[in-house]
């Protein structure tokens, strides 16, 4: 939301202050922030079987769900996310499981889109203020939450995203350990011989340099 004045004006406007770059968008009147959202969540309408029908009918093959995007909000009960997560927070549902159980029952292939950055976690902005000279997100968050992620749900693809937003932080060698985590998905995880993943790592600053490194690209 900070790169979009147009959606922290919006924000400002109609549900009330955001907090966000307070000197760039003053605000005056009650205080609303992004974090209020989830209380309102609440899937009351999500049909996972529908969901896999549908899938089903159109002819799809596989299905990739989001699983946290860049705000690190998790549709699942993630350790490292606690209280930021659909089942602490919300709806109280495990929507990634529900809806991987529904995909699985028609026969279809399961996969999970998965943000590495997450815009405000205080760790991410403080490797970031150092120029990543400290990976405190990427060990204590990242490399666990996906690892859990496999280990609970055994994707058949793993979709990663976001490779950040300081220069720095567009490398997914040095930052973000990808081959460290690639390595243990592919000798070690319960889905090493099955598990296809994308092809959105980076080992510098320029998005033409994507799939340098990574073999299934």
């Amino acid at each position: 939301m900070t790169g979009s004045p147009s959606v922290v004006q919006f924000h400002n406007r109609v549900y009330g202050c955001s907090g966000v770059m307070p000197d760039k968008y003053p605000c005056t009147g009650p205080k609303f922030t992004y974090e209020q959202f989830a209380e309102m969540f609440k899937a009351e309408l999500f049909d996972p079987d529908q969901w896999a029908k549908i899938f089903q009918e159109s002819g799809a093959k596989y299905v990739v769900y989001t699983a946290k995007f860049h705000d690190g909000y998790c549709l699942y009960p993630s350790p490292q996310h606690w209280n930021w997560n659909s089942v602490d927070v919300g709806p109280h549902r495990d929507l990634v499981g529900d809806l991987t159980t529904s995909v699985r029952a028609a026969g279809l292939r399961m996969g999970y889109y998965h943000s590495l950055r997450e815009w405000y976690h205080p760790l991410y902005v403080a490797d970031q203020k150092n120029n990543c000279s400290t990976t405190d997100f990427v060990d204590e968050i990242i490399q666990p939450t996906m690892k859990d992620i496999v280990m609970k749900y055994k994707p058949d693809i793993i979709w990663s995203d976001g490779s950040g937003d300081a220069p720095c932080t567009h490398d997914s060698v040095k930052y973000w350990k990808a081959p460290d985590f690639i390595s243990w998905l592919y000798n070690h995880s319960p889905v090493n011989s099955t598990v296809l993943v994308n092809s959105r790592y980076r080992i510098a600053m320029s998005p033409s340099t994507e799939c340098v490194w990574l073999s299934v690209c």
